[in-house]
This record gives structure tokens, C-alpha cells and sequence, in this order.
């Protein structure tokens, strides 16, 4: 914090903190990179995008105002607007089965698609503890809980037993409040 207390010129002491905070937040969240995927196919026309747009404008002035109204109307739109795509999606389907030449292999792709889309994943049922295989959920649960919190305990320890350097007591406490838009409107000024 010293190079940015010990700053003369307020621009350069932003820039001091703006890459101190910068630097600390891509330590503890870095980027993660991510390969490009094929875009999906997105069916849409003109009238389903009409119905989306009316439905998110509708959902906003719910958002808004809380009014009954409004969300009985986005709610209609919704589904409006999901019977569109299953609709859109039905003719895809049709379209691409008679399109194919080989029609029995597009059946099937089309099958697999919808199907691994709507598998469930499924979650462990049972737990090796101290080499007993416990299928009880909630013998499951409190191990678990117990496991996070003798971890959470014993990092608030090591933590705790770390001493500030004597050279930073001297310099105050960074505080931040949230603010509001009249206070942003009076610093734009």
C-alpha cells in the first residue's frame, strides 16, 4: 500500500492501486481460457424473435414494477415463445430427415441428440469412510460436514498466526461502501 499512500499525484496513485488490486485479482481468479465450441444451431425466425422480445420486455416491467399483470403476460409469452422453438425444432427435424440420404442414420442422430440432452446425471450414493462403504445420506452429510468444517478450522488457525510487518500499521485501513447513482452522478459532474 505504500507506493500508493506515498504518491504525490493523484492520477499516478490511481494507477498504483488500479494495478495492485488488478494484479491481486488475477492471482486469486485467473482467467480461465477456454477452447472456442462449434456455434449451436439456433433455430429462430422472425415471429419467435418478435415473441422473445415482447416476452423480455414484458419480464422487465414485471421485474419493475411487481405488478400481477405483467407476469401473468410474461408468462403467457414464455410460453408462446417455447412452443415457437419446439415447433421450429419439430420442422428442423422433419426438414433434416428428408433432406438425408441415409434416413434411418438422421433419425437416429436426431434421437441421440434430444436424449443426451435430457440424461440425468446422478450423484454418488455411497461413501468410503475409514474403509466402510456408508450409503446412508445423512451419515454422508455429517462426515462431510464435519470434514469442511475441521478444514475451515484449521485454516482460520494457520491464519490467524500470521503477523502484519510493523511498517504497514501505520497506513489505514482500505473501506469500501456501496454506492448509489445520485453519488455517481455527482462525481460525473
Amino acid at each position: 500500500w505504500a507506493i500508493i499512500y506515498n504518491t504525490n499525484d493523484v492520477e499516478e496513485s490511481y494507477n498504483n492501486l488500479n494495478r495492485t488490486m488488478s494484479h491481486a485479482i488475477n492471482i486469486t481468479c485467473p482467467l480461465i481460457r477456454q477452447r472456442n465450441k462449434k456455434p449451436k444451431h439456433i433455430l429462430t425466425d422472425q415471429t419467435a424473435m418478435q415473441i422473445k422480445i415482447e416476452f423480455l420486455k414484458a419480464q422487465e416491467l414485471y421485474n419493475t414494477t411487481g405488478s400481477e399483470n405483467y407476469k401473468r403476460i410474461a408468462a403467457q409469452l414464455k410460453k408462446e415463445y417455447d412452443l415457437r422453438l419446439k415447433q421450429l425444432r419439430r420442422q428442423d427435424h422433419i426438414d433434416a430427415i428428408s433432406k438425408a440420404d441415409n434416413k434411418s442414420k438422421a433419425l437416429w442422430q436426431i434421437i441421440n441428440s434430444e436424449r443426451n440432452s435430457k440424461e440425468e446425471k446422478t450423484l454418488p450414493s455411497s461413501l468410503d469412510i475409514n474403509g466402510q462403504e456408508i450409503k446412508n445420506p445423512r451419515l454422508i452429510a455429517d462426515h462431510l460436514n464435519t470434514l469442511f468444517t475441521n478444514v475451515a478450522n484449521e485454516t482460520l488457525q494457520l491464519s490467524e498466526r500470521k503477523i502484519l510487518p510493523a511498517e504497514n500499521l501505520n497506513i489505514p485501513t482500505l473501506i469500501l461502501h456501496p454506492t448509489n447513482r445520485q453519488e455517481l452522478a455527482k462525481l460525473r459532474q
